[in-house]
C-alpha cells in the first residue's frame, strides 16, 4: 500500500471567491475555519437536509495513537457562504475516502465513506453506504468489499439504467473495481479490472474518452494513466499499459486494436479486434484526452 503523509489538522478553510477581478486575477475572501475531526483527509459537497444549500461532509483519519478512530463531520450550509458547527457521523476506524450520490433513488444525498485499510496488518479496507434521511443525519446501510485496500473512489451511472454504480481503484491488488447499483441502497458483487503490472492506482475518473458516448474510465498510478474503454453493452475493456503517460516524459500510445475480458456482462471471450481505421480514430480520440489530463490534472 502506497505510505500516506498525514497532517493532523483539524480545521476546515472556506474560502469565498471575489468574483470576477479587473486584473483577472483569481481572489477570495480571507478564510473562515471550522472545527472538524482529527486528520480531514478530503471533503464532499451535496444537500444533505434537503434545504437547497450546500453542505459539507469531511472524512477524518483520526489520530489511532490516542485512540482517535475518525469519522465523518457533517456541516449544514447556511446558504450565504458559512455553515454551522459539524456533527460527526461514526464512519469506521481509520476512514480515507468520501463520496456521495442517491444511493437509493429516494431524492435523498447518501454517502460512501471508504476505509483504505493496512496491508501490513491484513486489513483490506472497505466501504460503507451511509442513507441519508434527508434532515442532516444517515443510517448505515450496506458494507462493501471492493478490493484490497481501496485508495480513491468515483461514483456514476456506467449502464444506463439510471441508478448510481461505483468504480474503486484498489492499490494493494493493482485493480478497478466496478459495483453496480440496484437501484436500492444497495450494490452487487465487484468485477474487478486489472491495472498495468506494477501499477498501483491512486486516483480514478470517469469520461468519454473517446467520445462515443459511452462511460470510460481513467485510471492514474505512478505517474501514468491507464484507460478502460465502455463498450457497446457498458462493460469496460482495458487498453492497460498500451496507452500511459510518464509524468516526466513524452506522451507514448502503442495500440494494437486487441481489447481484453467483457467481464461485467458476463462474457468470457476476448472483445473483436479494431480495424486499422476504428485503432486510429480511438488512439487520436484518446491521445487528446490523456493530453488534456495530463495539462489539467497530473501536471501543475
Amino acid at each position: 500500500m502506497l505510505g500516506k503523509i498525514r497532517f493532523f489538522a483539524a480545521t476546515l478553510l472556506v474560502l469565498l471567491s471575489l468574483g470576477h477581478l479587473v486584473s483577472a486575477t483569481v481572489g477570495f475572501k480571507p478564510a473562515q475555519s471550522y472545527a472538524v475531526g482529527t486528520a480531514p483527509e478530503m471533503a464532499a459537497l451535496a444537500d444533505f437536509n434537503n434545504d437547497g444549500k450546500p453542505d459539507i461532509a469531511v472524512v477524518c483519519y483520526g489520530d489511532p495513537s490516542v485512540g482517535d478512530d475518525g469519522g465523518v463531520s457533517i456541516l449544514l450550509g447556511n446558504g450565504d457562504g458559512t455553515f454551522q458547527p459539524a456533527t460527526k457521523l461514526t464512519a469506521g476506524k481509520k476512514p480515507t475516502r468520501i463520496a456521495t450520490g442517491d444511493f437509493n433513488s429516494d431524492g435523498k444525498s447518501d454517502l460512501l465513506v471508504v476505509r483504505a485499510g493496512d496491508a501490513n496488518v491484513g486489513d483490506n479496507g472497505d466501504a460503507t453506504i451511509f442513507l441519508g434521511n434527508g434532515d442532516g443525519t444517515f443510517s448505515p446501510g450496506q458494507v462493501l468489499a471492493p478490493g484490497k485496500n481501496p485508495s480513491a473512489v468515483a461514483v456514476s451511472d456506467l449502464n444506463g439504467d439510471h441508478r448510481t454504480d461505483l468504480i474503486f481503484a484498489n492499490s494493494t491488488d493493482n485493480s478497478v473495481a466496478i459495483l453496480l447499483g440496484n437501484g436500492d441502497g444497495t450494490f452487487q458483487s465487484p468485477v474487478a479490472y486489472a491495472v498495468a503490472a506494477g501499477g498501483s492506482p491512486f486516483s480514478i475518473s470517469v469520461a468519454d474518452v473517446n467520445q462515443d458516448g459511452r462511460s470510460d474510465l481513467a485510471v492514474f498510478w505512478g505517474g501514468r494513466v491507464d484507460f478502460f474503454f465502455g463498450n457497446h453493452v457498458h462493460a469496460f475493456a482495458d487498453v492497460g499499459n498500451e496507452i500511459s503517460h510518464h509524468v516526466a516524459g513524452p506522451l507514448n500510445f502503442k495500440l494494437d486494436g486487441h481489447l481484453r475480458l467483457d467481464r461485467v456482462a458476463g462474457r468470457t471471450g476476448p472483445l473483436p479486434t479494431l480495424d486499422q481505421n476504428a485503432q486510429q480514430e480511438r488512439a487520436a480520440k484518446a491521445k487528446a484526452l490523456a493530453t488534456k489530463y495530463r495539462n489539467e490534472i497530473i501536471e501543475p
